[in-house]
């Protein structure tokens, strides 16, 4: 299992005037996994879900797409993407770019990244939301829930429980020094989750002193560090209609 070093990762590109006071913050993420690249998803995910909500609620809601560097941030291709990637920031100013490279591996380091940049530029938020670029949102009922500070305190998800697997050959493979206990413990998988705003900070400081992660976000985000920063996981799994699975090859740049 890869350890993954934990930075305050300062942004590349970040967005502007989003963290008025008590709005939301919607943080979209690539299911491809080198969201870089996906111009043609981030196209469709505003033109989707992403658009019934700010068409009626973009006072008290922000949607922010998450992005790292494409691959190797010094060849040709890269650059040519990161061109793209600046002058999208420009016309849609819904861009937050951190400085690691996009890998299915950093997927923690992302979401963490997210926290750290909430506590230190959106104190003020109601509620941090991460969903996945592939997702069917169901928006009246997310929305509905926001309008009527209807969310736990902690993290709300597809509550699931965790099996602890031990078997180093396993890819959902738990170490001891990442989790000592054999106790399951319910996480919130990676596709969506709402977390209050009053969990944020300690979930990220809780991350930044266990040291070592797991390359399995959702586990550890919501599941090993929930756990140790004494955050509860609800369940509501009518927030999410589906998934597009027209999704899965990705796109254009």
């Amino acid at each position: 299992m890869p350890e993954l070093l934990l930075t305050k990762a300062e942004p590349l590109i970040q967005p502007t005037g989003r963290c008025r006071p008590n709005r939301t913050q919607v943080f979209v993420l690539s299911a491809a996994k080198t969201s870089g690249k996906y111009y043609d998803r981030r196209t469709a995910t505003r033109d989707t879900w992403v658009s019934e909500i700010i068409k009626d609620y973009s006072a008290d809601i922000s949607v922010t797409f998450v992005l790292a560097y494409h691959r190797n941030p010094e060849s040709i291709e890269s650059q040519e993407i990161q061109k793209q990637i600046t002058a999208e920031s420009h016309i849609y100013d819904d861009i937050l770019q951190f400085a690691f490279v996009d890998h299915y591996y950093n997927l923690t380091l992302k979401t963490l990244s997210i926290l750290h940049w909430v506590s230190k530029n959106c104190l003020s938020a109601k509620y941090v939301v991460k969903a996945d670029d592939d997702l069917i949102v169901n928006t009246g009922r997310l929305t509905d829930k926001i309008r009527k500070n209807a969310f736990k305190s902690g993290i709300t998800g597809e509550k699931r429980v965790m099996s602890i697997v031990r078997d180093t050959t396993s890819p959902f493979y738990i170490p001891y020094d990442v989790y000592p206990s054999d106790d399951h413990f319910p996480i919130a998988p990676g596709p969506f989750y709402v977390i209050t705003m009053d969990s944020v900070d300690g979930l990220y400081r809780t991350a930044i002193d266990n040291q070592t992660v797991l390359k399995l976000e959702d586990v550890y985000v919501t599941g090993v560090i929930a756990r140790k920063a004494n955050v509860p996981v609800h369940d509501d799994p009518d927030i999410i209609i589906g998934y597009d699975y027209n999704y899965g090859s990705g796109g254009g740049v």
